[in-house]
């Protein structure tokens, strides 16, 4: 794990091979050298994976309060911030 600090190289056990990660703050120069304005940034997935019960997952009651609750943090520092995925909505400037 550690000697992962610093590298932009990461081993996903989803799809099973290494992945490029970047920072916030690389994403943002490389868009904006490119000729994107960052019109938002949400963090997506900041409870629902930490939740162990999967069983719980499937009452579509609790589903619909805690897909509202994602939708409300999603914006939010600091739950944007360390939230699993992070989603940039750039557009290209006129």
């Amino acid at each position: 794990m550690l000697k992962s600090l610093g590298n932009h190289l990461e081993f996903s056990g989803v799809i099973q091979t290494d992945i490029t990660v970047y920072t916030i703050e690389q994403l943002q120069e490389m868009l904006g050298k490119s000729g994107y304005e960052i019109q938002e940034r949400y963090g997506i997935h900041n409870i629902y994976g930490y939740i162990a019960d999967n069983e719980i997952k499937q009452d579509t009651e609790w589903h619909k309060k805690v897909s509202k609750l994602e939708i409300e943090l999603d914006r939010i520092s600091p739950y944007k911030d360390i939230a699993i995925f992070t989603h940039i909505i750039a557009k290209k400037k006129a």
